[in-house]
């Protein structure tokens, strides 16, 4: 440990989160470049929304502060689904609940942009996103290991 103490506290979580949100972001940066150069602008829109979880309104107001030419926000949408930056909220079946899906997690990816977008918890801090919504400040639920384990049986 760095810090030099055995107990992990509060302030080695914080700084452990925000240098993997960095690592993601410059991975997937590195990674997609060559096939969407324009990545980085796509990342500004999801910096300009300023939440973790967005609608196709908001969507398309950020991305025309970026790109005042651009025809159709979705494509940028489909982009950043594609390379997991985003999911789409779906609601849970027989079990009930519900939880965020992300490209592969998804058995037939057919995303909806039609409700909310919720931005991947890895890149939260590094886009510097508020977790909730513009329009509901409630933090979003990311599926956990309880509903997975429902799910299963």
């Amino acid at each position: 440990m760095q810090a030099n103490h055995h107990i992990v506290e509060t302030e080695d979580v914080y700084v452990a989160e925000e240098a993997y949100s960095r690592h993601i972001y410059n991975e997937l940066i590195d990674e997609v470049h060559k096939q969407v150069p324009e990545i980085e602008n796509y990342f500004q829109a999801l910096n300009i929304v300023g939440y973790s979880r967005f609608t196709l309104a908001q969507w398309d107001t950020a991305v025309i502060r970026v790109c005042p030419e651009c025809i159709d926000s979705r494509d940028w949408l489909k982009t950043l689904y594609k390379y997991a930056v985003i999911g789409v909220p779906k609601v849970g079946g027989k079990g009930g609940g519900s939880k965020v899906e992300f490209v592969h997690e998804a058995k037939f990816p057919n995303p909806n942009f039609a409700g909310d977008v919720v931005v991947h918890p890895a890149l939260i801090k590094q886009l510097q996103l508020k977790n909730g919504s513009a329009n509901d400040d409630t933090p979003v639920d990311f599926d956990d290991e309880e509903e997975k384990n429902d799910d299963e049986n």
